[in-house]
């Protein structure tokens, strides 16, 4: 499954890209994000994995985190992996002026299990829950003092 949602953030493409990339304010905008673990290469930097540490209700979910491209303030891409879900995220940033800069993700899912049965039938659960985490990472941006 692959789609792909544009946004406009009221900020300059430097600061977006900067706290997008930085796992010290996921918490600020992922309302489920726990803590992060560099496994191996340097945060930022091509090749990174990460750890990182969601909780859904009492269960807590681990994936895998890749940077595989980074083009700074312009672009990066990642792969998200679990048991059972293989994600890759294409964020490219595209200013439109000073203080405005149009987001773009992309985004391809391959699942196993249930979740490939989900995928499936109801694509709209995976879309909406990338524009919510886009709305919350909007605001958290837009209400951000400098």
């Amino acid at each position: 499954m692959k789609y792909k949602l544009i946004t406009t953030i009221d900020r300059p493409i430097k600061e977006i890209f900067d706290l997008m990339i930085n796992p010290e304010y996921f918490n600020q905008w992922q309302k489920t994000f726990i803590d992060y673990e560099v496994l191996s290469g340097k945060l930022a930097e091509q090749g990174c994995q990460t750890q990182l540490n969601y909780r859904y209700g009492k269960k807590i979910l681990q994936m895998k985190e890749t940077l595989l491209t980074i083009e700074a303030p312009l672009a990066y891409s990642v792969t998200y992996e679990t048991d059972t879900v293989w994600n890759h995220v294409q964020n490219r940033f595209h200013k439109l002026s000073e203080n405005k800069t149009q987001w773009t993700f992309e985004t391809e899912f391959k699942c196993k299990g249930w979740l490939k049965i989900m995928a499936k039938i109801m694509p709209f659960i995976f879309k909406g829950e990338s524009k919510k985490a886009m709305k919350s990472f909007k605001i958290f941006v837009e209400s951000k003092q400098n």
